[in-house]
């Protein structure tokens, strides 16, 4: 059966199920195996997630439960869900999830045969494109085993930067750490903001004020350099006199206008006080 609407849109990743979901899938596809903890991982999350028309959510849903019904997953079901979730991310996660399972599964069989008598066979086409993907060269004598060690160290090491994260460079004007990977720009932006915790409000006051439109949002959509602007505010309003709770100002009218109350009445009842 065919399911040609199933595929994660960016309408769809508006929404805050579509983006755990697609999290999730990156997740289980980093290092391109799919082990029965997070097939079970899938399950319990498909069956607990928000009740929502999503598409995705109810094909993969199906494919898992047919596949755990008898606790017994074989190779085939495996490679059944395999297909199934590349089928639900988006075209450019896609590729890149595709040739993870791919080089772990020949990894896998390889090392069930003669892995080591085929280490010094040239690099497939699928090795190939993954390396010069992430910007590297790929020399004419690249061997297999290379190229595996290499797309092995760069996915653990520097993953590329996310939109997101290279939205926050922008907003702080650090763009010069993007070339460092994600996980550098993670420890950093986790030093960063342990040394003023008034940086994160900065940042949520600018998604606050300008529509935080999660994963789709564009990271030019931030000028260079305005997390300054954001941390004078942040100060001014720190530094402001607080408002008065409503509670306390509404206690203050009415004792006002029962003061006004008092004395309309004295004078009143004993004229006005002699001039």
């Amino acid at each position: 059966m065919a399911h040609p609407d199933v595929t994660l849109t960016e309408e769809q990743l508006r929404e805050q199920t579509a983006v755990r979901l697609l999290d999730m899938l990156e997740n289980i596809s980093a290092d391109g195996v799919l082990t029965d903890d997070e097939i079970v991982w899938l399950d319990s999350w498909l069956e607990s997630a928000e009740k929502t028309e999503l598409p995705a959510l109810a094909y993969l849903r199906g494919i898992v439960r047919d596949v755990l019904a008898d606790r017994v997953i074989i190779a085939d079901e495996r490679r059944a869900i395999v297909a199934a979730i590349l089928r639900v991310m988006p075209p450019d996660k896609r590729s890149l999830a595709r040739v993870r399972f791919a080089e772990a599964g020949k990894r896998g069989s390889t090392e069930e045969s003669e892995w080591k008598a085929d280490d010094n066979r040239p690099a497939s086409p699928e090795q190939v494109k993954f390396i010069q993907a992430m910007g590297m060269k790929v020399a004419g004598e690249c061997t297999s085993a290379k190229a595996s060690e290499i797309i092995e160290g760069e996915l653990s090491t520097s993953k590329p930067v996310s939109a997101r994260q290279r939205m926050i460079l922008r907003f702080w004007n650090r763009q010069d750490l993007a070339s460092e990977g994600r996980a550098s720009v993670d420890e950093w932006l986790d030093g960063f903001y342990a040394e003023n915790p008034d940086r994160l409000a900065a940042w949520e006051l600018w998604k606050s004020e300008n529509g935080d439109c999660g994963r789709d949002d564009s990271p030019d959509r931030v000028d260079e350099g305005a997390g300054e602007i954001y941390m004078g505010r942040i100060r001014d309003t720190k530094s402001a006199p607080p408002d008065r709770p409503l509670a306390y100002r509404i206690a203050m009218g009415v004792i006002a206008v029962i003061l006004f109350a008092i004395v309309a009445c004295m004078i009143h009842k004993y004229g006005h006080p002699a001039r």
